[in-house]
């Protein structure tokens, strides 16, 4: 057996490492389906891990996702339900997309970002108090904050 990048895995790993998303889920159902787009979008989008603690969090996420929304749509159908149950549900869920943007590597800024961010500093900076100097960079009068 292989993983996703194509590495050989030890036969002792269990079927959920092996393959999270065919051990816990049905692909034919409407709801493992969208359990699969979901820990497709949230893999790629902290960066496609392979360690296997943040690919059970992923799992996690998209699965109480899928619970939220599978909840309000019964909600909104009219269905007895407890409302409180679908508030914790949904914080729930997105705790754990919160928890997922902390496993996504850090954006690194191109030199273009750089020049931006220096050159709008600069024309904030020169601005000034109204006679032709500029501030200085440590005031905090308002005539120099820059939106």
């Amino acid at each position: 057996m292989t993983d996703r990048t194509g590495t050989a895995l030890p036969r002792w790993r269990s079927a959920t490492t092996t393959d999270p998303l065919a051990a816990r889920t049905n692909g034919h159902t409407a709801q493992g389906k969208r359990i699969r787009d979901l820990y497709r979008a949230l893999t790629q989008r902290i960066g496609d891990p392979t360690d296997v603690l943040a690919q059970a969090d992923v799992l996690r996420a998209a699965e109480l996702r899928v619970a939220a929304e599978e909840l309000r749509a019964k909600v909104l159908h009219g269905e007895p339900c407890e409302p409180d149950a679908l508030v914790r549900l949904e914080n729930l869920a997105n705790r754990a997309e919160r928890r997922l943007s902390k496993l996504a590597p850090p954006k690194s800024r191109t030199l273009a970002d750089h020049i931006a961010v220096r050159r709008s500093a600069v024309s904030c900076r020169s601005v000034g108090m109204g006679d032709g100097s500029p501030t200085p960079l440590h005031s905090t009068t308002p005539q120099d904050k820059c939106d």
